[in-house]
């Protein structure tokens, strides 16, 4: 009976940590993805001709969900209200 208990707490100890790292590991990629499209909008912004359609599309594209999303979209619609100004 008790090692019955214990293999239950073992078990529902092990799918909590399994659940943990899953979405520890899903905050990792969000991040990475978005600090790639600032490296990528950066570099879109940086050369010496700047192309307009690919900076527009670039924006449009939202790459990441959640919180990470509502970030994404902040930084973006920053961003092209900046190329907007330094254009003109």
């Amino acid at each position: 009976m008790k090692k019955t208990i214990i293999w239950i707490i073992i078990a529902i100890v092990l799918v909590i940590v399994i659940g943990i790292g899953v979405l520890v590991v899903k905050d990792f990629k969000q991040e990475d993805i978005l600090r790639q499209e600032m490296l990528e909008f950066e570099n879109l912004t940086r050369a010496e001709t700047i192309d307009l359609d690919a900076i527009d599309q670039r924006i449009r594209e939202l790459k990441t969900t959640g919180d990470y999303g509502v970030l994404e979209k902040a930084m973006k619609e920053y961003l092209a209200d900046v190329v907007n100004v330094s254009v003109v």
